[in-house]
């Protein structure tokens, strides 16, 4: 069964794409996530790292998948309430964010927006049986056991991803970093291992064996479930 993992990157989405047929992993890039789902909207599972499920609180996955991840923590964004979507600019979310949930935006999570309002549009409960949301410090960290040690931008922590993954799908050469680097244009090398360790966490959802955090989540206004699976 095909599955998918699927990351942000300047260039759109990069979709990391695990066939049954061979041991092989293939890359793609989409500029949209409609696009995307147009061409693997058929695969078995898509994990993807962007907030599914808003409210206008702190959502109890984000809290917990900042637990797992210890040190890499910061590489959470605590995921903004859904009237933050409709704003143009940093200023106004700020304080539509802060009349609604009592709290500021970062301005880490404002840059993402745009692809979180894509993924909202799309997404239904019934799209997300096989679409769910994940991290990939998360995934790496169930991978190692471990946080990972080194910041995912130094060619170290490249290193340090790529051998855990490739102990994790056994088979499936990845891209070494000066090839991960050149794959797309509009691509980091971190944004094409981020995008097959989702898949890692995609096969598990798949095969009935991920993890979801929380254990019970709660549901937003539209029945998606809060939760961040690996």
């Amino acid at each position: 069964m095909t599955v998918v993992g699927v990351d942000g990157c300047k260039a759109g989405w990069v979709a990391a794409v695990v066939e049954p047929s061979t041991p092989a992993i293939s890359f793609a890039v989409f500029s949209t996530f409609a696009a995307l789902l147009r061409a693997l909207g058929d695969a078995a599972a898509i994990a993807i790292d962007i907030p599914i499920g808003l409210h206008d609180g702190t959502r109890e996955c984000d809290v917990l998948a900042r637990k797992f991840i210890g040190p890499r923590s910061a590489s959470v964004f605590p995921a903004p309430c859904r009237a933050v979507l409709a704003c143009p600019d940093y200023a106004s979310a700020r304080t539509v964010s802060i009349a609604t949930t009592g709290k500021s935006l970062s301005a880490q999570a404002f840059a993402i927006t745009p692809k979180i309002r894509e993924v909202d549009t799309a997404m239904s409960p019934g799209l997300q049986e096989r679409v769910r949301e994940a991290h990939p410090e998360a995934c790496f960290t169930a991978i190692h056991g471990t946080p990972m040690q080194f910041s995912k931008r130094t060619p170290a922590g490249f290193e340090e991803r790529r051998a855990a993954l490739e102990a994790a799908l056994p088979g499936l050469a990845l891209p070494a970093l000066a090839e991960a680097s050149r794959l797309f244009r509009g691509t980091a090398a971190d944004d094409v291992l981020d995008a097959a360790a989702l898949a890692w966490s995609a096969r598990r959802l798949a095969d009935g064996t991920c993890v979801s955090l929380p254990a019970t989540p709660s549901v937003d206004a539209k029945g998606l479930r809060m939760e961040v699976i690996y």
